[in-house]
């Protein structure tokens, strides 16, 4: 178990030089598919920015991280130490990215210690495991997300459809009464966005 700082940032891989512009080129440790990590002192101003509203349209993820292990056998350990960095014994959500997260999951929750309380509401803290390129990179924080979200929308389409009409506002009329066609509409963010600007939507 080594303990380091990392900032795990994960975007689609088209909006990496946004993310790497904010944080710095400099500090990138692995930059692997739809996953950056960034090593030592990143500022809070970075990490601010990433989780504004403006950054969701090409932010999936932000995970500042405390530890790091290169084996699974070594992972409830760092479980328990990131849990007992915390004060007193808050109930914790545990979130998983990255491959194979379902089965990482799942073996959490059958050999993790259980004087952890878990639970997917009511807590007051997210314990997250990043698995990146054979390695597990740990962290907790506060939010509930670990991208702001101030409105909840279908998916992350809204906030591209949004980008685009304040880029070019003379190229998509997104106004009330506006008679919109969303050809193969699923899940529906744009769909969400049109009905949210006024329009009557077919």
């Amino acid at each position: 178990m080594k303990i380091a700082r990392h900032l795990v940032v994960r975007c689609p891989h088209t909006y990496k030089w946004r993310v790497k512009e904010e944080v710095g080129s400099d500090h990138v440790l692995v930059n692997a598919r739809d996953v950056i990590v960034f090593s030592g002192e990143y500022s809070k101003v970075a990490l601010a920015t990433l989780r504004s509203r403006d950054a969701r349209r090409y932010v999936i993820s932000v995970t500042p991280t405390t530890v790091v292990v290169a084996h699974i056998d070594e992972l409830v350990e760092a479980f328990l130490h990131v849990y007992d960095e915390l004060d007193g014994r808050p109930v914790v959500k545990l979130v998983v990215h990255g491959d194979d997260y379902a089965a990482l999951k799942r073996f959490l929750l059958e050999n993790g210690p259980e004087t952890v309380p878990l639970a997917p509401r009511g807590h007051q803290h997210v314990l997250t495991i990043e698995r990146v390129d054979s390695k597990y990179y740990l962290g907790v924080t506060k939010e509930e997300k670990c991208v702001v979200d101030e409105k909840t929308v279908v998916s992350r389409a809204y906030w591209k459809l949004a980008e685009a009409a304040a880029r070019w506002p003379n190229g998509f009329a997104a106004r009330p009464g506006t008679r919109v066609v969303d050809v193969g509409a699923s899940p529906g963010g744009w769909s969400q966005y049109c009905l949210d600007a006024g329009c009557d939507l077919v």
